[in-house]
């Protein structure tokens, strides 16, 4: 599944892992109203999406999965689930230089 993320880097990091090297990006997307707080996604890319401060609009691959646990309820003694997800964003594209943000030093 493919969607577009617009919003400002927070921050970068490079990782390394089995299959190569890579850099993680914490991207700030604006609040759905005045009272929400801005949610914040992981990007994975090969490449630097673009600087600290800079809003940016990515295209990415969705992916994810549900993970079950069994367990057995305390109050019912009765065997249990938990689905737990876990999702990941893939950077395909960037349009980026939208509109720098300074910070106030």
């Amino acid at each position: 599944m493919k969607i577009t993320l617009s919003g400002r880097i927070e921050k970068m990091q490079p990782f390394t892992s089995s299959q190569g090297r890579g850099i993680n990006t914490l991207l700030s997307v604006p609040a759905a109203d005045p009272y929400s707080r801005p949610q914040q996604f992981k990007i994975i890319s090969d490449q630097p999406l673009g600087q600290i401060g800079q809003e940016v609009s990515v295209s990415c691959e969705l992916s994810g999965y549900v993970k079950s646990r069994s367990y057995t309820d305390k109050k019912t003694n009765l065997p249990a689930e938990f689905w737990e997800g876990s999702v990941s964003f893939r950077s395909i594209g960037v349009a980026s230089g939208l509109s720098p943000v300074s910070k106030a030093s």
